[in-house]
């Protein structure tokens, strides 16, 4: 008897929590599919960083050049720019190992100008990030956007109304740091 009544309670939790999850995805692309939206796919400016002086060589400023591509060992393709999405060891970033031909892991500075339109006046901006592999920093028009961005998995969302003046143009600069931080992320091989 008790064991038939602990499946019923178990399957009314489980279709509870199930409708939770359908509500609450439902919800959430109720909201996306309404939003006007400017895709941030394309071509990017790009550099790796593999000493990790970008951020003390300030190269999230409005208008500061990123280094010269492509380093030693790089693909000739890897010239300073990359199509995103998209992988940057795909995209002949890093050097050579004993799995692969292109292999990056540290830091990588991707710079983007994106005009805003007028008729977001008024309204709140928000970031999306899909797929960053492991952290990343964001700066527009060299301001820091607040909190770094952990983790591999899902999407991020930063509300950036107060960094855009809609009408004007936007420089977008992510750093990602594909190297792990195991103080911070334990997510071994994801």
């Amino acid at each position: 008897m008790y064991k038939n009544i602990l499946h019923k309670v178990t399957a009314l939790l489980l279709m509870a929590v199930c409708f939770f999850l359908t509500v609450s995805d439902f919800a959430v692309m109720g909201n996306t599919a309404t939003r006007d939206s400017i895709s941030l796919d394309g071509t990017w400016k790009f550099a790796t960083d593999p000493n990790s002086v970008g951020e003390t060589e300030e190269w999230f400023k409005q208008g500061y050049p990123l280094p010269k591509m492509p380093l030693e060992g790089y693909a000739k393709t890897a010239d300073g720019t990359i199509q995103v999405p998209g992988s940057w060891d795909a995209q002949g970033y890093g050097t050579e190992n004993e799995k692969i031909k292109h292999c990056y892991t540290g830091k990588g500075w991707y710079k983007k100008t994106v005009s805003v339109p007028k008729t977001w006046k008024d309204q709140k901006i928000f970031l999306r990030i899909i797929g960053i592999a492991r952290y990343a920093k964001i700066w527009i028009n060299g301001l820091q956007v607040e909190p770094e961005m952990i983790g591999c998995l899902g999407q991020h969302e930063r509300e950036v109304t107060k960094f855009i003046t809609p009408g004007q143009d936007v420089e977008i600069t992510i750093c990602v740091d594909s190297k792990q931080r195991y103080e911070i992320d334990a997510l071994f091989g994801a």
